[in-house]
């Protein structure tokens, strides 16, 4: 994440409580942006060493196969939100983990909205998170805050709208989505 000039929009996002297991052409956000620091979005205490929680948001470009440009979704907004507070119309809460189905976050909610990627000129096309920052960098707009770190994310323009993305089916390497 975070690399300059990347415009493949973002498809679906899950919270994983391994990073190894995020779901086939999901890849895990372990890094911090500012300071390279674990990306784990569930902090425990220094006594919580063995079998300590952690959780990471994973993040997929890949298009399912058999998709034309009318029905793909894409990210087209991200928000934190406190747990007690309704969710905002229109999005939808990620309450548990993809990989483990625990609970996601404590205390928080990452809330998602997505559309039609026929009917957006731009999406969410990376998301970062900051450990020591507490202002997103430039071109990225703050989602909210999870135990300290920032979640920021970058609109991107949607390449050809025309073209439907074609990403090979058999990789988990997710920047070698391509137009046509």
């Amino acid at each position: 994440m975070g690399e300059e000039g990347e415009q493949t929009p973002i498809v679906a996002l899950c919270l994983v409580a391994d990073r190894h297991k995020a779901p086939f052409g999901f890849s895990a956000i372990t890094r911090t942006f500012d300071d390279h620091s674990d990306a784990d979005i569930w902090k425990e205490g220094m006594w919580a060493i063995i079998n300590r929680p952690v959780r990471y948001i994973a993040v997929s470009r890949q298009v399912p196969k058999g998709s034309t440009p009318n029905n793909i979704e894409v990210l087209v907004d991200l928000t934190i939100v406190n747990d007690k507070d309704p969710v905002p119309p229109g999005f939808t809460a990620l309450d548990f983990t993809a990989d483990s189905r625990e609970k996601g976050l404590r205390k928080k909610y990452i809330c998602i909205k997505t559309a039609a990627r026929s009917s957006v000129v731009d999406a969410i096309g990376d998301i970062i998170i900051l450990a020591k920052s507490k202002r997103p960098p430039m071109g990225y707009s703050q989602a909210g805050e999870i135990d300290g770190m920032l979640v920021c994310y970058k609109h991107v323009v949607i390449p050809n709208r025309s073209a439907p993305l074609r990403c090979p089916t058999a990789t988990r390497t997710l920047r070698t989505c391509t137009q046509g």
